[in-house]
């Protein structure tokens, strides 16, 4: 209505009365609501203008009544469901959720208070393609000053492609946990392997060291004087490596002595070349040697000896073993 030039947005209700002279009439009442009708307009404006951000969106968003029926869908949540908004709204609807799950995720909604409005939780699906589709879900609630819910808003993200990072990551975190005990088990079987074989080696060391022991006994308590010395490849006598306590006493050297010289070192230069060529015939033929000889005591007294020499092998060395009688005293 146009009143004095202005216009006005009337709210106008017409009462039925009988008038004082039982005549019937009616009572007009104006209520002006011109203000109203703007504020109206107003959020009309703004709710389309929401919408209209809204549907924009890639997000899936939805609103919801206090008996979880969907109130308002946007683009983006419709064509994840693959379904219209006449399809979805005013219905209870939880098309993102795997049917057996649909329970759990209303008891999620029922979650929402006045002191905990907001929860966010993840939903998995079947999408169009057959394959697993994961979503995330941030919901809020609103209330009224008493406290009671007025609504839900849920914003859902589609986080398929973290999720199957994530399963690789999880696949690859085994794989490399498998890899690591198994490279583990094969470390501890070699090493209790090796350990074993220590044990075998430590017990054959033992024993070799007890026979060295018995052997190095039974030399030096030979009564005739016994050396151990090395042999060259042209089977003439080299260093000697050991010597009995009847060789010390008999030549008159100390045993440290004996082992810092070689075996021609107690021959007399006379005999040298008869001496050479008896070893050298035991190396050609590989044999015992008995021959007669003349030794070289410390102080230079010679001494007649029988000598019994074998040759031998330690560790691929050439070894003789000399074991001399002396019949006769040193002269």
């Amino acid at each position: 209505m146009k009143i004095s030039g202005r216009l006005y947005a009337l709210h106008v209700k017409i009462l039925p009365l009988i008038l004082e002279d039982n005549t019937f009439g009616c009572g007009v009442i104006f209520r002006d609501e011109s203000r109203v009708q703007k504020l109206s307009s107003f959020l009309e404006e703004s709710e389309g203008r929401y919408r209209a951000i809204v549907d924009d969106q890639m997000d899936l968003v939805c609103r919801r009544a206090p008996d979880l029926t969907l109130t308002y869908v946007n683009k983006a949540y419709c064509e994840a469901a693959r379904r219209t908004s006449d399809d979805l709204l005013e219905k209870k609807l939880f098309p993102f959720v795997l049917t057996n799950l649909s329970n759990e995720t209303e008891s999620i909604y029922r979650q929402i208070t006045i002191n905990n409005p907001i929860i966010e939780f993840n939903t998995k699906d079947i999408s169009s393609n057959g394959q697993s589709r994961w979503l995330q879900w941030n919901l809020r609630g609103f209330f009224s000053p008493h406290g009671e819910i007025l609504e839900y808003h849920a914003i859902g993200r589609d986080i398929t492609p973290l999720k199957r990072c994530e399963e690789q990551i999880r696949i690859y975190q085994q794989s490399i946990e498998y890899l690591v005990q198994e490279r583990t088990r094969e470390l501890q079987e070699s090493n209790q392997r090796l350990i074993e074989e220590l044990m075998i080696w430590e017990k054959k060391e033992g024993r070799l060291l007890e026979r060295e022991m018995w052997f190095k006994s039974i030399f030096n308590n030979i009564t005739e004087p016994c050396l151990l010395f090395e042999q060259s490849e042209h089977g003439e006598p080299s260093r000697i490596i050991e010597a009995n306590k009847s060789a010390c006493h008999i030549l008159q050297y100390s045993h440290d002595e004996l082992l810092s010289m070689v075996s021609t070192d107690i021959t007399t230069e006379e005999h040298w070349y008869e001496y050479l060529q008896c070893y050298a015939k035991q190396f050609a033929e590989d044999q015992v040697i008995r021959y007669h000889g003349v030794g070289k005591r410390k102080d230079g007294k010679k001494l007649q000896v029988e000598v019994s020499a074998q040759r031998f092998r330690l560790r691929k060395k050439p070894l003789v073993l000399m074991i001399c009688r002396s019949p006769e005293e040193p002269v």
